[in-house]
């Protein structure tokens, strides 16, 4: 998100999906001056998202996200990150940013095959979406840039990693909790003794 956008101060910016991907997402947008709204499915995602510094949450299976970010910006965020992975949510996205300047970013990987569907009109009257590939990074330049900000008590990335630990022979439990939702980040230990 750093790489991809930089939020004038004022700004609305909308996460959509709050994985790790959209956790840190959230977390580099509120290293800016915006409003900053988060959408998610999971009550306990948006709580977390909200103590991380979300303005607004929204639930989208109680609220229409689109509507709602219509109501909270007068008109549609001015960026819109996507990062759950869903076709129909990229749309959504698209859907609640600006109707003359809004800018959407996908930063999930949909099945490769899937398709998305927008109204050329919206694209014509300013609209503008676009993917990501990995954040636009650059480890020589990211990685001290997020470790000052991290070290600034900017960027509280730790809280993305789940406090239980797994043994390497428990990765496919890991691998099993990161894909329900029970653990955001799991971190496997090789050596308990180290």
């Amino acid at each position: 998100m750093l790489n991809e956008i930089e939020p004038e101060a004022g700004s609305s910016v909308a996460v959509f999906g709050l994985g790790g991907i959209g956790l840190a997402a959230l977390m580099a947008a509120r290293t800016y001056d915006v409003t900053l709204i988060a959408v998610d499915i999971s009550s306990r995602k948006l709580e977390l998202a909200r103590m991380l510094g979300a303005d607004h949450v929204i639930n989208a299976c109680t609220e229409n996200p689109v509507t709602r970010i219509g109501q909270i910006t007068q008109s549609g965020a001015d960026y819109c990150v996507e990062c759950s992975g869903q076709t129909s949510v990229i749309e959504q996205a698209f859907l609640a940013s600006h109707p003359q300047m809004g800018r959407t970013i996908f930063a999930s990987h949909p099945k490769a095959g899937d398709r998305i569907t927008l109204d050329p009109h919206h694209l014509i009257a300013g609209r503008r979406i676009q993917g990501s590939w990995g954040g636009a990074s650059d480890p020589d330049r990211d990685v001290p840039r997020i470790a000052a900000l991290w070290r600034a008590g900017k960027l509280p990335l730790e809280r993305l990693i789940s406090p239980q630990r797994y043994c390497l022979d428990e990765i496919n439990d890991a691998l099993d909790d990161l894909a329900k939702g029970r653990a955001l980040r799991p971190v496997i230990e090789l050596d308990a003794n180290v």
